[in-house]
């Protein structure tokens, strides 16, 4: 599970650059504590911290911090997650299988993925559809996790954005919602349920 924890690090962490000190934040406190705690202790044999913070939103938020040299290193080095701010530097990771990429993919979608909605006007009603999107800054990632989905046969589109200076991804054709569902799926409890919800019930339209 240490390539779920890259994509979660690479996506919503924070390497330190002054220390071996590992964080990764969330606005889910049982997604920090029921899921990323025990692998992180099965990887470390460590245990792990948890805060409350405040976003520069003012939102509240919750942080877990782990000070564990050998994963920061393999971080750094297997899965080029680079120390300090991130969002514009990092690149895909080099010399993972296929399975490994994989799982590095689906900790970037239970961090910084969403389920959503695709609403539209047609002929006076309103519809929706469940779609999957990502934002990321670097361009190189997104296209990357692209390609990945695409090899296991998710079709996805990519735009840029202007007024955010970031990258889309967005994943609506039913076949590959259905696929996705199966083989990346949101290791994210809040996230997984919405998602099911969202394909339990695909189309609403109201007048």
């Amino acid at each position: 599970m240490i390539d779920f924890i890259a994509g979660i690090v690479a996506s919503d962490g924070h390497l330190d650059k002054d220390s071996k000190r590992i964080r990764i934040i969330s606005k889910n406190k049982i997604f920090l504590e029921e899921i990323i705690s025990p692998i992180l202790k099965e990887i470390t044999h460590k245990n792990v911290k948890i805060y409350s913070d405040i976003s520069g939103f003012g939102k509240v938020r919750y942080v877990l911090s782990i000070n564990e040299k050998n994963l920061w290193n393999i971080l750094v080095e297997k899965y080029n997650i680079p120390p300090g701010k991130k969002a514009d530097r990092i690149k895909p990771p080099h010399h993972l299988s296929f399975e490994e990429q994989i799982e590095y993919v689906k900790g970037w979608f239970a961090g910084e993925g969403s389920p959503s909605r695709d609403v539209h006007k047609k002929h006076g009603k309103v519809y929706t559809f469940p779609q999957v999107e990502i934002w990321i800054k670097n361009e190189s990632m997104i296209f990357w996790i692209h390609d990945i989905l695409r090899q296991i046969g998710i079709f996805s589109t990519v735009f840029y954005s202007k007024k955010k200076k970031q990258w889309l991804l967005l994943i609506r054709r039913k076949e590959s919602l259905n696929i996705f569902k199966e083989k990346i799926d949101f290791l994210h409890p809040i996230k997984a349920k919405k998602f099911e919800n969202l394909l339990r019930y695909p189309r609403i339209s109201t007048s």
